[in-house]
Parts: C-alpha cells; sequence; structure tokens
C-alpha cells in the first residue's frame, strides 16, 4: 500500500533519503498547514505553515524510515497530518 510521508527536515533530499531505501523515490513540494518548524520538531500552530517535501512510500520504506528516525527508541513518533493539497499524510514529530 503507498501512503504520503511529509518530511521537512534532512529527509528532504530526495537522494539521500533514496539512498537510505535502496532506491529512487517520488517526491513533490508540498506544505503543512498549521503546524511550524522549531528548531528539528514540528509543533502545531495555527497560524503558521511548514514548507517540505511528501513521498509517496510503502510500508517497506516506512519501517526503515522507522529505524532512521528513532521511532522504536521514541526519538520521533508519527503523526498523521492533512497537506496543503488535501492529502493526507504521517510525519515525524520529536517524543
Amino acid at each position: 500500500m503507498t501512503e504520503y510521508l511529509f518530511v521537512y527536515g534532512t529527509l528532504i533530499d530526495r537522494h539521500f533519503t533514496g539512498g537510505l531505501l535502496g532506491h529512487e523515490i517520488t517526491s513533490y513540494s508540498e506544505t503543512l498547514p498549521g503546524y511550524k518548524k522549531v528548531g528539528l520538531n514540528i509543533v502545531e500552530s495555527t497560524d503558521d505553515e511548514v514548507f517540505g517535501v511528501a513521498y509517496e512510500v510503502t510500508n517497506a520504506d516506512l519501517r526503515i524510515l522507522d529505524v532512521y528516525e528513532g521511532v522504536k527508541d521514541k526519538h520521533y513518533k508519527k503523526i498523521d497530518v492533512v497537506l496543503e493539497s488535501g492529502e493526507n499524510a504521517i510525519a515525524y514529530q520529536l517524543v
């Protein structure tokens, strides 16, 4: 199943992310309304937006990226977001 992942930091470089995944990845510029970037994190903020990239990812891709982002070790968690385009996506947020 293909999902969308919104990224706003290191993973925004599709060559880097593709290298982690071992394959090229489809991406497009996207905006996340209702959040602002604070350091390495995104936090809810009604009047702000975060510019980034949306990737089309598979469940296998997400498992690899979860390890990179330290989800199991509770460094980041996955949250559900709605992008400016109206697409539902997942984003990583610091714990």
